[in-house]
């Protein structure tokens, strides 16, 4: 399985399932995988949102238990810095990955909440959310049309969106 390199900034490694984009603190990808297994170290924050149903999930990360589940359309799965984490998938995977970094996400938290520090939480279960499935959304819609097509810009605001969301209602 290859992976790509990210941005120092970011500092983690994504299998290369699809077409992706990077800038200032963020990094994005569209994955489209078959049935597979996958085990890594989050080195930065990870939110991965589905846009297809998978019938049989099954995902552990950091100390939480192994679980397994339907993963439905928009469900979203977090991944705090530093977890360890496996998945497996019985079926084709169509999911946006985007990592945020840490000090992205300290940043976001100084300048939007006036506090310091950030933290995303895994709170043991799969989430839904609308407003975080639209941004997936529009990520992979700019990702389909190719890695070229989405500038820097585009990408730091929907990461930062992104990031001011998860930090209000998920930290």
């Amino acid at each position: 399985m290859g992976t790509v390199e990210i941005e120092e900034s970011v500092g983690a490694q994504i299998p290369r399932w699809g077409p992706s984009a990077s800038g200032p603190g963020a990094f994005a990808i569209w994955q489209r995988h078959a049935a597979g297994e996958i085990e890594w170290r989050a080195a930065e924050n990870s939110i991965i949102v589905f846009f297809a149903p998978i019938r049989r999930y099954e995902t552990r990360t950091g100390s939480n238990a192994r679980r397994e589940y339907t993963a439905a359309a928009g469900m979203i799965e977090v991944i705090p810095a530093g977890a360890d984490t496996w998945a497996r998938w019985n079926e084709y995977k169509d999911a946006a990955h985007v990592v945020l970094s840490t000090a992205k996400l300290d940043e976001i938290a100084r300048l939007t909440f006036d506090r310091d520090g950030a933290e995303l939480f895994n709170r043991g279960r799969p989430l839904s959310d609308p407003s975080i499935y639209q941004i997936a959304r529009l990520l992979r819609e700019e990702l389909q049309h190719g890695e070229a097509s989405i500038s820097d810009l585009y990408l730091d605001s929907l990461a930062s969106l992104l990031s001011v969301h998860m930090l209000f209602f998920f930290s």
